[in-house]
């Protein structure tokens, strides 16, 4: 032991310590090695050879050497074991000084260079987003759904407000994200039903040859007798429609099914005389609290979204009564032409529509 306090140690390091325990071949060695005066150990493990020892001592440093064993293998190998005693008891000492491969370390060598830190990539600056390209983005988004009417707006800030309607969830997935794929956009606000054939179309045609602008008053109005607009199997159901304020002239009251139908309410076979005045009410359905002679209109399968449909047209749209019953796709056809005719007269037809939906009995 070295001592238990720092004077201790350090007066136990101005002399070799005691090797008495230390084998004889060995202790000279070792005592040589562990010299107080650094200029008096040996420099590298060649002067520990004997062969190199000798000279090594003889010309650079003074005191205690060992002597040199007698030549042959024996001697080469008390060497050698002196050597690897040395490393032994040294504590890994050779490995503090040897180099990263294995070898001894080049004494000449100079400290190995450390890597300095690269600076952190800073990508290049974005230009602004143009909003003239972005808006081109967005017209260019809205023509490719069919069967779908949208309004997009972009504001200041760059955020899109979609509204309108298109046919499918399908095609409502790939809108909103061809949106929010567009760069600069910053924000979407949806807010687009879905409305399958044939309402989708219906709705086109509406809009488009029989509409008002937003907030524009003078559209007729159709009340169904139920304010939830929520219908069960067995339920009848009787609509009150009001025509347009505008002016006097026609009213026309349609059902269309989900299954691509359309039913003639008003005019019918049992009333063919559809003339009204401006804002006139009418009630249409048979039943309970419907119209005497008008054709019941009972909710049954299949359960879901129907649409009715009012226009008023300040002339007739058609010639002749159109059947109770046909195809949409005929009849919008034929309602296409005709609001299309009236318009090149001077005044437009108008239209409103609403949604119900008819549920399994509770």
């Amino acid at each position: 032991p070295m001592g238990r306090s720092h004077s201790e140690v350090i007066e136990a390091r101005r002399a070799v310590p005691d090797l008495s325990e230390v084998p004889a071949p060995l202790r000279e060695q070792i005592a040589w090695m562990l010299e107080p005066d650094p200029e008096k150990r040996p420099a590298s493990m060649a002067e520990l050879v004997p062969s190199a020892a000798a000279s090594a001592r003889t010309g650079r440093r003074a005191g205690a050497r060992p002597a040199k064993p007698a030549s042959g293998g024996r001697g080469g190998l008390i060497a050698g074991a002196a050597a690897l005693a040395l490393l032994a008891i040294a504590g890994g000492g050779y490995l503090l000084i040897g180099s990263p491969d294995g070898g001894p370390a080049d004494p000449d060598a100079g400290p190995t260079p450390i890597a300095e830190p690269q600076p952190a990539s800073v990508p290049p600056p974005q230009p602004a987003p143009d909003p003239a390209a972005i808006r081109a983005r967005l017209d260019g988004l809205a023509e490719q759904f069919d069967c779908a009417g949208l309004s997009i707006t972009l504001n200041e800030a760059l955020g899109v407000v979609v509204t309108g309607f298109v046919s499918s969830d399908a095609d409502l997935s790939r809108l909103v994200a061809g949106l929010r794929a567009i760069p600069g956009v910053r924000g979407v606000n949806e807010a687009v039903s879905v409305r399958p054939w044939p309402f989708c179309a219906a709705i086109g045609v509406l809009e488009t040859q029989a509409g008002l602008e937003p907030g524009v008053p003078g559209r007729p109005a159709l009340r169904p007798n139920n304010p939830s607009l929520v219908y069960y199997e067995g339920n009848v159901l009787v609509v009150r429609a009001s025509a347009t304020r505008l002016f006097d002239g026609y009213l026309y009251v349609d059902f269309i099914d989900k299954q691509g139908s359309i039913y003639h309410l008003f005019p019918s076979d049992r009333r063919p005389d559809n003339a009204v005045f401006a804002g006139q009410e009418i009630t249409v359905g048979g039943g309970p609290g419907g119209h005497p002679g008008d054709h019941a209109l009972a909710i049954g399968r299949p359960f879901g979204t129907d649409m009715i449909v009012a226009v008023s047209s300040p002339v007739p749209l058609f010639p002749a009564l159109r059947p109770f019953e046909e195809p949409a796709s005929s009849y919008l056809q034929a309602l296409s032409g005709a609001l299309t005719e009236v318009s090149r007269q001077g005044t437009d037809p108008v239209a409103s529509y609403v949604f119900i939906t008819s549920r399994e009995p509770r």
